[in-house]
């Protein structure tokens, strides 16, 4: 973590060797002040593969792919930076990673955020990732669909019985799924 004095660089990383292990595969590591590195290395990429990150409340992500010591691609992206920057415009972090002829790639990945510090990370074919996105995105509409009919009714019910409890249920209806937006990262 950078959480104490100057910020490390990719080339202070690329040298460290004092890495910890996680024992999961989504790293949750609570309220943090400063950076966190993560380090993994990428499957085979024979074939292009596109990495997840499926929490978009992070507020900064500096992603380097590395091989052999070089970097090979970086980018920056985060919940503070605008949406149209995204290398894939979706509400997950999605960062496509293109075939190379390196035997061994690493992800170099420097977090900061002042929320939660969640990171549950997931390498994708192509093809399977454009699947699991739309029965996913078809799910959440018919969820955020069956809410918003239930605050319709209600307040339908509202408008001719006048009673204010069927008001309130509609707002605080809306709300939660305001919030389940937010989370999602719509």
């Amino acid at each position: 973590a950078d959480e104490a004095g100057p910020a490390l660089s990719i080339n202070d990383v690329l040298v460290a060797d004092d890495w910890k292990a996680l024992d999961h595969a989504s790293p949750n590591l609570g309220f943090n002040h400063g950076a966190v590195w993560l380090k993994m290395t990428v499957p085979d990429l024979q074939k292009p593969v596109t990495l997840e990150i499926a929490y978009p409340l992070l507020d900064r992500i500096d992603y380097f792919l590395v091989a052999n010591g070089k970097v090979l691609q970086s980018l920056t992206l985060g919940d503070h930076l605008p949406y149209a920057q995204r290398p894939v415009l979706h509400p997950y972090f999605l960062i496509p990673i293109e075939a190379t002829a390196a035997p061994t790639h690493q992800v170099y990945l420097r977090i900061e955020t002042t929320g939660a510090l969640q990171v549950p990370i997931r390498f994708w074919e192509r093809e399977a990732l454009l699947h699991h996105v739309g029965n996913v995105d078809q799910l959440q509409a018919l969820y955020y669909g069956f809410i918003l009919s239930v605050i319709c009714f209600n307040l339908f019910i509202f408008v001719f019985l006048r009673e204010k409890t069927y008001l309130l249920y509609c707002l605080a209806t809306l709300s939660f799924l305001l919030l389940l937006a937010i989370i999602r990262g719509t």
